[in-house]
Formats: C-alpha cells, sequence, structure tokens
C-alpha cells in the first residue's frame, strides 16, 4: 500500500490534587495510501483522568470521540451490455466516507514488591495492516511479571488486537494472542531466556482462519 502520514497531537493537563490529574487532547492524524488511491483524515477529541489508587494502584483514562473522513476510488464492474456500449470493462468512481466512533484508552496498573499486574484498552484510529486502508483498532491485553530469587523473572500475557475498516468493504482482522515465558540470569552478563507464544488469526473474508504457536 506505500502508506505513509502524520500526526499533530495537542494536549492540556492540570493537577487537581496530590493523586488526581485532570486534561484535554486533541490529535490530527492524516494516512496517505498511494497504491489503494486512498486518502484519510481524522480529528479526536478526548478528555483525559489520571488517579492514584491507594499506595499500588494507578488508573488512568482518555475518552472521547475521532471523525474520520476517508477519500478513496472504487472500481465497479460493467454488465456485458454496458461494457460493450462503453466500450469498457468496468468503471472508477471517487468515494467519500465519514464516520463517528467513540475512542479512547484505559490503563489499571498495580505494583507490587516483586510484581507488577497491567490491564490495558485502545481504540483508535489506525493507517491499516497494508491490505486495507484507514482502519479502526481496538486493542485490549493484561500482561503480569514477578521476579524471584533477583535472577528469575516470570511473565505472562495476553489479548486481542482488531482492524475494522473504514471506508472500504475488506472486513475485519482479528488476533487473539497469549504467551509465557522466563528469563533467568546466569551471569553477571548473560542471561538465559524462552518464550512460548499462542495466536489465532481470524479475517473475515470467507471464513479465514488459521491458529499458529
Amino acid at each position: 500500500s506505500n502508506s505513509g502520514g502524520y500526526d499533530m497531537t495537542g494536549s492540556v493537563q492540570r493537577r487537581i490534587s496530590k493523586n488526581t490529574t485532570l486534561g484535554a487532547t486533541y490529535s490530527h492524524t492524516h494516512f496517505e495510501l498511494p497504491a489503494f488511491h486512498i486518502t484519510s483524515d481524522s480529528n479526536t477529541y478526548q478528555g483525559t483522568f489520571a488517579t492514584a489508587i491507594g499506595r499500588s494502584w494507578t488508573f488512568s483514562l482518555s475518552a472521547g470521540a475521532t471523525v474520520t473522513e476517508v477519500n478513496s476510488q472504487l472500481t465497479f464492474a460493467l454488465s456485458p451490455e454496458l461494457a460493450a456500449l462503453f466500450g469498457v470493462p468496468s468503471i472508477t468512481e471517487n468515494a467519500h466516507t465519514r464516520s463517528l466512533f467513540p475512542s479512547g484508552s484505559a490503563i489499571l496498573q498495580r505494583k507490587f514488591r516483586r510484581a507488577n499486574l497491567a490491564f490495558n484498552y485502545l481504540r483508535a484510529i489506525y493507517s491499516g495492516n497494508g491490505a486495507s486502508g484507514a482502519a479502526r483498532q481496538d486493542n485490549a491485553f493484561m500482561s503480569f511479571s514477578y521476579t524471584a530469587m533477583r535472577k528469575l523473572n516470570i511473565g505472562v500475557n495476553g489479548g486481542y488486537y482488531r482492524l475494522t475498516s473504514i471506508g472500504q468493504s475488506t472486513g475485519t482482522f482479528a488476533n487473539y494472542a497469549g504467551s509465557a515465558g522466563f528469563t533467568y540470569k546466569l551471569g553477571r552478563s548473560i542471561s538465559l531466556s524462552a518464550r512460548y507464544d499462542f495466536n489465532q488469526l481470524q479475517i473475515d473474508l470467507a471464513n479465514y482462519k488459521r491458529t499458529s504457536t
């Protein structure tokens, strides 16, 4: 797709108390995919909130809306009668799509003496994955890590990643994943690491589904 683009963001934050911060964010995003003849412009408006819950928990939230306008080219196959009349098998027209969807992110974290626990969620505009143009991205995952005996660290994480195309009929791409692993420090400058990953890909095209490890 030969995609490219830019993003401009401005934000303001104000600390209301020792543990709480409020703010607002504006972002403008532009994407171009020359191979697909697609351009998109998005404006995101969000309010932000962050706070500490007790001595160990922290929570942050961004919530608002994203307005996306997509300009693309659509090609239509002509019936045999029209193809004979116009002398071409298909015609190409310009299309304009405008969409509005809620967007934002949420992060909840807990710090233990030797461990960290985190939950994350994100919904935002994305440039696409090479098969589709501008898309809505949904991403949710959790992670946990534990350090034992100062030399051993154990971690697990999992979640899902989803892209839903905007202004195209390329359907939805989703990836459900999980992993577990460890790192053990053998010496001052060398460590041993091992990890296992599971992925399930789901693409909304003719019931396409693939699972891999």
